[in-house]
């Protein structure tokens, strides 16, 4: 860890709050349509072939994490601002082992499963559970039951088939906010607007998803870039946060951890 546990998160705690807290409610004004939603959805998970994911399958990633903002990677376990990473994330379960590889020393290795997190303090824990959730979204969100569809919205010019996630009661102020943001033209989920409640209790995002390639059959993004800002641009020339370039993706099989 480079900073002690509780000095950093206490500083990251004002940080959120301060900067963040106005885009913690992320509900869409009116009434969703869930039957138009399904169509859009139905399409949706056939374009990217979302249909052929098995569920005793997980999926093997590696990649680049490629830092912007020194202060946001100044509380989270990369030392550098370009790390190489590897991997392996659960979709029907809340799994990730990866390994962060740094420059003139050994490998991390760290493991979520669930409430289990091995391998480095709670604060480690906050950016490897995100960063599971930041390749797997596009998999896992638009395979949920309980998306309510807000129909079709321009942002920045561009239209999308938009729809709106809740973890939880939306009474419970701990419950994180998705908005998906399907592009019209062709169903890929291009955006997503998400709040992460566990930091600083009010922090919000944006994710750009690009460069989709088909895995054996399924489409997956190659270059994810997490950004303050809803900034439609060749992700290459956004002010970005961090962006994790996928180099290498393939299906295992689930005991292959």
């Amino acid at each position: 860890m480079k900073r002690p546990y509780f000095l950093a998160l206490a500083i990251l705690t004002l940080i959120g709050a301060s900067l963040q807290c106005s885009a913690a409610n992320l509900t869409f004004a009116g009434t969703s349509d869930p039957n138009s939603g399904r169509g859009v959805l139905g399409k949706h998970r056939d374009n990217l072939g979302l249909n052929k994911i098995i569920a005793d399958k997980q999926l093997r990633i590696t990649g680049l994490d490629r830092w912007n903002s020194r202060v946001v990677r100044w509380f989270t376990p990369a030392d550098d601002s370009v790390q190489s990473f590897e991997a392996t994330m659960g979709l029907s379960n809340p799994f990730i082992r990866m390994a962060l590889h740094y420059q003139g020393s050994e490998s991390a290795v760290y493991t979520l499963d669930g409430d289990s997190f091995e391998g480095g303090s709670n604060l480690d824990r906050l950016y490897i559970g995100p960063m599971r959730d930041y390749m797997t979204w596009t998999l896992r969100l638009p395979m949920r039951d309980d998306l309510q569809y807000h129909g079709k919205r321009t942002l920045n010019e561009h239209e999308y088939f938009t729809f709106f996630l809740a973890s939880g009661d939306l009474n419970d102020p701990a419950t994180d906010h998705y908005r998906i943001y399907l592009d019209a033209r062709n169903l890929e989920v291009r955006l997503i607007h998400f709040t992460l409640r566990e930091l600083a209790d009010s922090y919000s995002g944006w994710i750009h998803y690009s460069d989709y390639r088909s895995v054996n059959g399924i489409r997956i993004p190659f270059l994810i870039s997490i950004q303050e800002e809803p900034t439609i641009s060749v992700a290459q020339e956004q002010e970005y946060v961090h962006r994790i370039e996928v180099q290498s993706a393939r299906w295992i099989e689930m005991d292959q951890k």
